[in-house]
């Protein structure tokens, strides 16, 4: 399917997903310009707990809402929300964590197109995710809903992002 306008896509899920990046590879291949949360800028790797703290999976809950506060979560926050608002549509990409979920209904919530893609073959069943557009288990149909369905700028978006946290394909598609 020819795409009209490449969109800026804002892709959802978790460091731990293997799917990641063959999924961002297959939007950018489809003409599309994803924002990767792994590597924000060419110069600038993504976020991780691990930079503000080696021990953060032994911190309380102190310990973390005083994290939230440092300049390294803040810089991650930055990118990440700036993105998240620019965006034309998401695609989150399962199994993921609470931080995608909330990137999703986010996205919702200021009219952002959303989608769900399912990449195992079980899941917990969760009815918020009607939520989202599209809710499915093939990558086709993310392309395809990306291809003829999502073809706008969102006309009420908050903020305008800098285009340079979308990374777009290698090559020009033909």
């Amino acid at each position: 399917m020819e795409i009209l306008t490449p969109l800026r896509v804002y892709l959802a899920t978790s460091w731990r997903n293997p799917e990641h990046q063959f999924v961002l590879e297959a939007i950018r291949q489809a003409g599309h310009a994803v924002y990767n949360f792994k590597q924000p800028t060419p110069e600038q790797p993504g976020f991780g707990w691990g930079e503000t703290d080696p021990n953060f999976r032994d911190w309380y809950v102190p310990d973390y809402l005083r994290a939230l506060q440092g300049p390294v979560a803040q810089r991650g926050f930055r990118h990440d929300l700036g993105a998240l608002q620019a965006a034309d549509a998401l695609v989150m990409v399962m199994p993921c964590g609470n931080s995608s979920h909330l990137e999703l209904g986010f996205a919702a919530g200021q009219g952002t197109p959303t989608a769900i893609l399912y990449t195992q073959d079980k899941c917990d069943p969760e009815l918020m995710t009607l939520v989202a557009d599209l809710r499915t288990e093939k990558l086709e149909e993310i392309l395809d809903w990306l291809a003829r369905d999502v073809r706008y700028v969102h006309p009420q978006r908050m903020f305008q992002g800098p285009d340079d946290l979308f990374q777009a394909p290698k090559e020009p598609r033909e």
